[in-house]
């Protein structure tokens, strides 16, 4: 009886082995090797157009892509591409390139403003059919040639994604920006119903790239770029927990500076064909700095006339971009379509845009409070 439970046992372990055998001459079979140094590896993806007749583009695709020799000294290059097609932008650029390219380490995927205004659309198409890509590269969309960007060199950046990519997951920081740019967060709203896109508006500022407001999209077309300060209530409206900055200010010498996190709630009521929502934006944070109300630190009443100073601040200011909104965007930026069709049907044909630009009434309602006044006063 011992006997044959052994041999049951050499059975098995034998097959298993045989097994982890197969399995790794299955995968090491289709699987070719190239060295480091024979490799373009993109940190930044670049997407421009040139007009050339009414109803043509030829597309320029440009890579910024680190190169490594031999004595593992490396840096980066760019390599451009043009073509008719975005497939074929990469027959072009193979043409005057002399190392294999590979995907799925790009950090940083930029949309020239006319491209965008072009339309998205035939980037994340391609993007969408290859598996290779990097579903979470941060986008945005850069003011200029795509070409002068990957070409601006950076001190201590060994290329132009390397900063770029800081720099947009930095801006979560101070300016309610989310960090909702990824690749697969334009994959996810493109044809989301009540959703559209927004996406951080990149410039050179001297010879240095800095975020100066926010794209907005229609379906996948950029229709109007915001200056930094509607991007800022932009974002807090639209976003839900994050961070900014908000300022009372009534000189140069006597302000007061508020760095807030927040919560956003929407709530929306249907009345005959009208629609009404509800912004509820709750703000907690800390008293940056202050030279305008004395003793807030431990004088409740002074607490309380900050409270309605700044939330009547915040408001007002919440409702000149609701305006702007609805009168000269006319595009649903703050995706209150997307909370309208959970709660009353979707897919019913209905354009959200129009319905919040034209029919809806939109009310904002701010709390904010003081988590900590610091040290105090100097």
């Amino acid at each position: 009886m011992k006997h044959s439970s052994s041999k049951v046992k050499l059975v098995k372990l034998s097959f298993m082995c045989a097994l982890c055998i197969g399995i790794y001459i299955y995968f090491r079979s289709n699987i070719s090797y190239l060295h480091v140094e024979d490799l373009y590896i993109p940190s930044a993806i670049g997407v421009d157009i040139t007009k050339f007749s009414k109803n043509d583009v030829e597309y320029a695709a440009g890579i910024s892509a680190y190169i490594f020799s031999q004595d593992g000294a490396g840096k980066s290059t760019v390599q451009l591409g043009k073509s008719i097609t975005l497939p074929q932008t990469r027959q072009d650029r193979q043409l005057h390139s002399d190392h294999k390219f590979i995907l799925g380490l790009e950090k940083v995927d930029i949309f020239s403003a006319d491209f965008a205004k072009y339309g998205i659309n035939p980037f994340i198409n391609v993007t969408f059919q290859n598996s290779n890509i990097n579903d979470t590269s941060n986008t945005c969309v850069f003011g200029g040639k795509i070409e002068e960007l990957l070409n601006t060199k950076l001190e201590s950046y060994p290329s132009i994604g390397d900063f770029l990519e800081g720099l947009l997951k930095k801006s979560t920081d101070y300016n309610f920006f989310s960090d909702n740019y990824k690749l697969m967060d334009i994959y996810v709203r493109l044809d989301a119903e009540g959703r559209n896109i927004v996406l951080p508006y990149v410039s050179l500022v001297g010879k240095e790239p800095r975020i100066t407001g926010m794209a907005l999209f229609n379906k996948d077309k950029m229709v109007k770029v915001l200056d930094i300060e509607d991007t800022r209530i932009l974002n807090l409206l639209r976003e839900n927990n994050v961070r900014g900055i908000f300022s009372l200010k009534h000189s140069s010498k006597e302000y007061l500076d508020y760095y807030a996190a927040s919560k956003r709630k929407v709530k929306c009521t249907k009345v005959g064909n009208k629609y009404k929502f509800l912004i509820e934006l709750d703000l907690t944070g800390d008293i940056a700095s202050n030279t305008l109300m004395p003793n807030i630190n431990n004088n409740e009443d002074m607490r309380n006339k900050f409270q309605e100073a700044m939330t009547k601040d915040i408001e007002s200011s919440c409702n000149k971009f609701i305006e702007k909104m609805q009168k000269e965007y006319k595009v649903d930026c703050l995706e209150l379509g997307r909370v309208a069709a959970s709660k009353y049907g979707r897919r019913t044909g209905v354009d959200w845009n129009k319905i919040i630009s034209e029919q809806a009434q939109i009310d904002v309602k701010v709390k904010a409070k003081i988590n900590s006044t610091g040290r105090g006063e100097y």
